[in-house]
């Protein structure tokens, strides 16, 4: 970012700056005076970050420009954009106010903010066809207030605001006509193997290895040669980043021989390398159509040569990352979900929706699963300990309760 130079205004010989397309006037040129201003101005304009919203006055300030001014704040607070990342779920969140982005925040209330939160209410996802829940609309509320907090801390908003803002109760349970999110439950071994027959190799790895090991979705996608210590029996991964790295706690993850065995020809390639591309599994799903292939090789299209390349036209595909995000994963996986668990014909909306939440999963539950079976084998401070937990409680949400036992007990009081 370019810092504006301080300059002379030639008809008035004072001294100028400008800055957003705004002349500010210092003093007299060379005075030190105006040099002491020019160094005040600058110092709050990069205090800004160069924000569009800099030298209007708060009246003036509208709705986008502070989405503007706090999105640029997001991107450095919150370094990754993984749609699992903080930074990814503000932006959505923030769509919400896209109708209002010529309101002044001087006009932005409480009735306003809960007029969203009830389209919100009244919207059904697109993915599952289903009403939002209650949970996630008041998390989504909770990230624009947090908006205008944020605001009221690099004077763009004034504090009133964000007060009358933060008197809006979240939704209540059963006081809404929202409905409670579905519990993450533990996928079973069935339901998981029976998946991994469509799964190309590199997503199975990434499932075997997450339900040997509670990895986070993230730790997996993120994973390197680098962060794997192969000195012990027990292999060590430490991660860099990591849900509670701002935090300053560090996150270790240790391999047994079944998981090493899952891992360990993932790790012969350069160390900074993510294990697991979707690179190669474009390509080996690509080697899986030309070996499936029925028309002759001298006919048709050969392998990666299509009508686009033959008329030297570029490609209409987006650019394959070098690596999974949580949510490519999720795809992934949901895509070998439908193909192990198809949608039986001519389903409605509604049942195809209930299929879907009880024979497919996500990779959330595969953390879900390994901390049940830890919890079960070797107690709760084991689990806690595997999955990087700062709180046994936080570990109980995950780790499901063996009421095996209690019944055990029960039968033996009579």
């Amino acid at each position: 970012m370019r810092t504006p130079s301080y300059r002379l205004h030639r008809p008035s010989g004072r001294a100028v700056v400008t800055l957003n397309g705004r002349d500010y006037y210092l003093g007299p040129h060379g005075s030190p005076e105006s040099k002491r201003e020019y160094e005040r101005l600058i110092g709050q304009w990069k205090q800004a970050r160069g924000s569009v919203s800099f030298g209007i006055a708060k009246p003036d300030i509208s709705i986008g420009m502070l989405i503007c001014d706090y999105l640029e704040h997001c991107r450095i607070y919150y370094p990754s954009d993984d749609t699992n990342s903080e930074l990814y779920q503000n932006k959505l969140a923030l769509r919400n106010l896209e109708a209002h982005a010529e309101t002044l925040v001087s006009q932005f209330g409480p009735l306003l903010l809960k007029s969203i939160r009830q389209k919100l209410v009244e919207k059904t996802s697109e993915q599952t066809g289903r009403k939002l829940s209650r949970q996630y609309i008041n998390k989504t509320i909770g990230r624009i207030v947090a908006m205008f907090r944020w605001g009221v801390e690099n004077e763009l908003v004034s504090a009133p605001i964000y007060q009358a803002l933060k008197a809006v109760r979240g939704l209540q349970m059963g006081r809404s006509s929202a409905p409670e999110s579905a519990r993450v439950m533990p996928v079973s071994d069935e339901q998981i193997n029976k998946t991994l027959e469509h799964c190309p190799p590199a997503i199975a790895a990434m499932i075997r290895l997450q339900r040997l090991t509670g990895m986070r979705p993230g730790e997996v996608c993120r994973l390197t040669p680098r962060m794997v210590d192969r000195t012990d029996k027990i292999w060590a991964v430490t991660f860099d980043e990591h849900k509670n790295a701002h935090r300053g706690l560090s996150r270790t993850a240790y391999l047994g021989p079944q998981a090493q065995g899952v891992l360990k020809k993932y790790l012969s390639r350069n160390e900074d390398t993510y294990c697991f591309s979707p690179v190669e599994v474009m390509a080996w799903r690509s080697a899986q159509r030309n070996l499936a292939r029925t028309t002759p090789l001298n006919q048709g299209n050969r392998q990666g040569y299509t009508q686009r390349t033959r008329a030297r036209l570029p490609s209409n595909r987006r650019p394959i990352r070098d690596h999974y995000d949580t949510q490519s994963y999720a795809s992934a996986i949901r895509y070998a979900c439908a193909k192990a668990f198809p949608i039986p014909d001519g389903a409605t909306r509604e049942e195809a929706a209930n299929w879907r939440s009880k024979k497919w999963w996500n990779p959330n539950q595969l953390r879900h699963a390994a901390a049940t079976v830890i919890r079960r084998e070797y107690g709760l401070e084991a689990a806690q300990v595997m999955l990087g937990h700062t709180k046994a409680s936080t570990t109980e949400i995950y780790a499901e309760v063996d009421h095996s036992r209690a019944r055990a007990i029960a039968g033996r009081l009579g």
